[in-house]
């Protein structure tokens, strides 16, 4: 129980709508009960995802749309999820490095709202 937000960083849990998956990030632990910072609802279907590489995902999507014509700048919106998950793995530097080619600027958030609450995700703006 004590380790519930390591646990969940490797493996979160979340609601699938199509083929995309919406986190649903725990929050804290409450005797035998979860808290999460999205809305779960009773009977709500949660399934365990697996972890992607962060860094290497985002420097992928990058990537893809300097690869469709120049970039001017970029807006980013991270959650504050994807931020502890960033520091917890010592890859700050290394995510700040995949904006470096482009004027950037943004913020870390405390997520979407999309089919309810949703966490640890990463919105950008591309202008060209």
């Amino acid at each position: 129980v004590r380790d519930v937000a390591t646990r969940f960083a490797r493996n979160p849990v979340g609601i699938i709508d199509g083929n995309e998956p919406f986190v649903r990030s725990p929050q804290r632990v409450e005797g035998t009960r979860l808290r999460f910072f999205g809305s779960v609802s009773e009977g709500m279907r949660l399934h365990l995802l697996e972890a992607t590489h962060i860094v290497a995902d985002t420097r992928d999507t990058v990537e893809h749309a300097r690869a469709r014509g120049p970039v001017s700048a970029i807006v980013n919106f991270h959650s504050a999820q994807r931020t502890l998950e960033l520091e917890r793995t010592h890859q700050t530097d290394a995510y700040a490095r995949i904006f470096a080619k482009n004027p950037t600027i943004g913020f870390g958030t405390y997520g979407e709202q999309y089919i309810g609450h949703v966490n640890q995700t990463s919105t950008m703006l591309v202008l060209r």
